[in-house]
């Protein structure tokens, strides 16, 4: 008999069969004999710091809070008692005391760091999250006055003043600002008449809006005497407290989705509802009594832009819900993986399939970016903080504004990738609900588009960094570059001639995304340059047409970039040398797995031979290779604690199945559900 730690679990009682197979005396768990159970080779303390990134304390008070049966995650339900169990989640996260509005003023990560935290849980219950305190809340907190700060700010702690943000309409998501609803403003009342002119006009997938409201920050456009003002936002009564609609308040229940059906998403009518003129939110504008308007902002769509500044912070939001729900995802896969055993060479089912080289290849380049993107969010968030403590430093709000654009598409589009082919190399299992693949599928598509359709947002990276100014003589060298027919000669002017394939230095591959990034900036400088002598018309034609292939490229390449200089400096950060040097190595590899993917670009722009391009694939499936036998202990580190650790694959999966276990493909009795409501 020996005892050994295998995947995170209390110590088991091993008992040694012949050929060196192991059986967990147990629980009769099996698992290899392989490198895969090989020990530590990093401090795992200073992993898990790592991982976790920031706000340590506010984490464990979280992972304490879910403890509580009412987390455990439950499927067969009506559509109603989903709901109720995603608002009653909620409310145990306020109750808790950890989550507060104010955080925005007073401790800004921590707002994100809530989001993540139930990322891990549960995906209706973090967007029901980022609705009440973001997007509600937070417009409220950061737009109105004291007297709105008074009226509200103890009911959104406390869950008892539930509030939808209403600036989506049927007709008009991304060109929000040309919205038809209006408030106009009634000078012998002295309040202002909210009205939905038409069907288009319907405030459409409004979060909390169907069930649980009592109020809206309803974005209208502003009329003064009959003239027009740009949008504004209004705080409006939709429901009073024992839930019923208001006067002129239409709410309509937008049913079943394809997923994330804990959130009670509505449509919205308002018929010349009237609000006192002091529910406008006026930190940018005001209305005096008598219908005066005043506005620090000059033009129409700065004053919209500023009124939608929360659309900053909800991607952020997003990307840390999407974070949360990837680190989760990722944990199942790999623990599965890596006790799941199949074919040998021996013809038993004797390894783990984690020793698959295929599967090492399709799942150790996603772990690698994970890594990488708790590097970027934690930056991000930092910066957002920054920010917020300094709002006139305009360089830094600029690249805020191009992280927070970069990071939610890379994390929401990181997730769909995770989810989809970690649930197709996990097989069959990966089909059962209860192993928590389609929750993270219906997260993903719903980050995608919320806040901001991705390709929309990398349109928007793109468009801001070609107005930075300190890098035009650089772009102008690199267009020079591309003209040079001789690729080898390319190569030595770009400076990448001497990049190795097998380079672990992440310092030195950097040069490729620098690279790349300058190129691509070029390229699409020279379309809009040369659309610009034909007119305003060309230019847009340009931009969403001929060029757009281009643009979204160039995003996507400023977001990895940032990713990467993040990871660099997160990972050199690191103090204990064991834990730094694997991650540097992970830094190397994310360089080397996004360059793989766009080798024909590299090698036909002259970036990167043919002989370098064939070495860095061979480098990239070697630490595939060597990567692998650290998976479980860096997913360990993501911080799922036992009671969080809900899915059978990450658990004993055989005992799950287990003929006396009739659980229906539930994870939890019945009854905990009922007594948690209870």
């Amino acid at each position: 008999k020996a005892t050994v730690s295998v995947l995170n679990c209390p110590l088991y009682t091993i008992r040694m069969l012949p050929g060196g197979r192991r059986v967990c005396a147990a629980r009769g768990r099996r698992y290899a004999s392989c490198k895969y159970n090989k020990d530590l080779q990093f401090d795992a303390a200073a992993m898990r710091h790592y991982c976790d990134a920031d706000d340590h304390e506010l984490r464990d008070g979280l992972r304490g809070v879910f403890k509580d049966d009412l987390f455990t995650p439950r499927y067969v339900l009506p559509l109603q008692e989903e709901r109720e169990l995603a608002y009653q989640r909620l409310k145990k996260v306020c109750d808790s005391g950890l989550m507060s509005v104010t955080y925005f003023d007073t401790a800004p990560t921590k707002v994100f760091t809530v989001h993540e935290m139930c990322g891990f849980i549960d995906g209706s219950l973090s967007t029901k999250l980022t609705v009440q305190f973001n997007l509600f809340g937070g417009t409220m907190f950061k737009l109105g006055q004291q007297h709105h700060h008074d009226l509200l700010v103890k009911g959104i702690d406390s869950l008892s003043d539930v509030g939808c943000f209403c600036l989506t309409e049927l007709g008009y998501g991304n060109n929000a600002v040309m919205m038809e609803t209006t408030a106009t403003y009634d000078a012998d009342t002295d309040e202002f008449v909210v009205h939905s002119p038409s069907t288009k006009s319907q405030k459409y997938w409004i979060t909390n809006g169907a069930v649980h409201a009592h109020w809206a920050v309803v974005f209208a456009q502003l009329v003064i005497k009959g003239e027009g003002h740009g949008v504004h936002g209004f705080l409006v009564p939709v429901r009073d407290k024992e839930l019923k609609e208001m006067p002129g308040v239409t709410i309509q229940d937008m049913g079943h989705k394809i997923g994330l059906n804990g959130i009670d998403n509505g449509r919205l009518w308002f018929d010349n509802v009237r609000v006192p003129r002091t529910n406008m939110l006026m930190n940018k504008s005001t209305v005096e009594k008598g219908g005066a308007f005043h506005s620090v902002i000059e033009k129409k769509r700065d004053r919209f832009l500023s009124l939608a500044d929360q659309l900053i912070s909800g991607r952020i939001c997003i990307a840390a819900m999407c974070l949360g729900s990837i680190k989760s995802t990722m944990f199942n896969v790999v623990r599965y993986n890596a006790s799941r055993e199949a074919v040998g060479g021996s013809g038993e089912s004797d390894t783990p399939i984690l020793a698959y080289g295929w599967q090492q290849r399709e799942l150790m380049p996603y772990l690698c970016d994970t890594m990488a993107l708790i590097a970027a969010l934690k930056q991000t968030k930092a910066l957002f903080e920054h920010c917020t403590r300094h709002p006139d430093d305009a360089k830094a709000s600029a690249d805020l504004l191009l992280r927070a654009c970069s990071v939610k598409p890379l994390m929401s589009w990181l997730l769909e990738r995770i989810a989809n082919v970690g649930r197709e190399r996990c097989g069959g299992q990966g089909y059962l609900s209860a192993n928590r693949f389609g929750e993270a599928i219906a997260a993903a598509h719903a980050g995608m588009t919320a806040e901001g359709d991705n390709r929309v947002l990398i349109q928007k990276v793109a468009k801001e960094c070609l107005d930075d100014k300190a890098q035009r003589g650089a772009i102008t060298k690199a267009v020079a570059i591309a003209k040079v027919p001789s690729l080898a000669i390319r190569r030595i002017l770009y400076g990448t001639a001497t990049v190795s394939p097998g380079e672990k230095d992440p310092t030195v591959l950097k040069k490729l995304f620098d690279t790349r990034v300058l190129i691509m900036k070029a390229k699409v400088a020279v379309h809009m340059l040369t659309a610009k002598k034909h007119g305003k018309g060309a230019i847009f034609e340009t931009w969403m047409g001929d060029a757009s292939a281009d643009v979204q490229r160039l995003g996507i390449a400023v977001g990895e970039q940032y990713i990467l200089n993040s990871f660099i400096e997160e990972a050199y950060a690191v103090e204990d040398r064991a834990t730094r040097s694997l991650l540097t190595q992970v830094a190397a590899m994310y360089v080397k797995n996004r360059v793989a993917k766009e080798l024909d670009w590299f090698i036909t722009e002259g970036v990167l031979g043919v002989g370098q391009a064939q070495g860095l694939r061979a480098s990239l499936e070697a630490h595939c290779v060597g990567l692998a036998p650290h998976a479980v202990h860096l997913v360990n580190s993501f911080g799922v604690e036992e009671h969080m650790n809900w899915a059978p694959i990450a658990r004993d999966w055989e005992a799950y199945n287990d003929v006396t276990n009739d659980n229906q493909g539930e994870l939890a009795a019945a009854n905990r559900w009922q007594a948690s409501k209870a």
